[in-house]
């Protein structure tokens, strides 16, 4: 937690000081939405696993769900992009959005749930994660009119996100710091990159 709070706090300042490097608030809040998407994930297959007691016959499946709901949101988000109004606010929506989903999913898999309530709640993981890509890509052109360079950031932003989730979810989140202070951490992180969009000057 220390160390997010760190990263945010140099964030503002470097945002203080020079206003042009708010606009590094998208790639970081789509970083942080992939970290969100690997980690959530896992904790949902590793909650999985602790409740029945088996997981390699459904893995398969769980994973699919949750590319399932990443594609369908990014599919249908990419068809009404040109119609879509306000894009920055509904960036910032599914940004609460995917804290709100968080806390429900920690809730959710706390209380021992129905096999089929894993499967939604990976869709639903899914789902954020493809909804904010699109949006992400068009606000950020705004400020980066070269779309290669614009594209290249932004999707290099989710991979490090979530390539960071998975290096230390099996070493250190899941493991040491156990289920529910590893859902706090990508609570942590959201806030963080939420923070960051609400202070920067992005146009709208």
């Amino acid at each position: 937690i220390s160390v997010i709070l760190g990263l945010t706090l140099i964030l503002l300042i470097a945002n203080f000081r020079k206003p042009k490097f708010g606009r590094l608030a998208i790639p970081y809040a789509i970083a942080t939405t992939g970290f969100f998407g690997m980690l959530t994930n896992l904790v949902i297959i590793f909650a999985f696993q602790v409740v029945y007691g088996y997981l390699y016959f459904e893995i398969g499946m769980l994973i699919a769900v949750f590319m399932a709901g990443a594609a369908l949101s990014s599919i249908a988000l990419s068809h009404y992009l040109d119609r879509i109004r306000g894009e920055l606010k509904l960036f910032m929506g599914l940004e609460a959005a995917i804290i709100l989903s968080t806390v429900v999913t920690l809730y959710l898999i706390l209380s021992y749930p129905q096999h089929y309530v894993f499967f939604i709640l990976c869709f639903v993981t899914g789902f954020w994660v493809g909804a904010q890509f699109p949006l992400a890509n068009k606000i950020y052109l705004r400020t980066q009119p070269n779309f290669g360079a614009s594209v290249g950031l932004i999707y290099s932003a989710d991979l490090l996100g979530g390539w960071l989730a998975g290096i230390l979810s099996g070493v250190l989140f899941l493991p040491l710091l156990g289920l529910v202070n590893t859902c706090i951490i990508i609570l942590a992180f959201k806030l963080s990159s939420l923070v960051f969009l609400i202070v920067s000057r992005i146009p709208k």
